[in-house]
């Protein structure tokens, strides 16, 4: 169990860190709704 703890530690930190990239001084949002999809039924329209 301590050498799968290990690796998965190892594994988290080589990981690469995203970066955010944007252009034109653009920023653009998006918003995710429950109104399509799985959930939709749930709680959407």
């Amino acid at each position: 169990m301590k050498r799968l703890l290990m690796s998965a530690a190892a594994l988290a930190l080589s990981a690469g860190v995203a970066q955010a990239q944007y252009s034109d001084n653009k920023v653009k949002i998006g918003v995710l709704t429950d109104l399509s999809g799985t959930y939709s039924d749930l709680a959407g329209q």
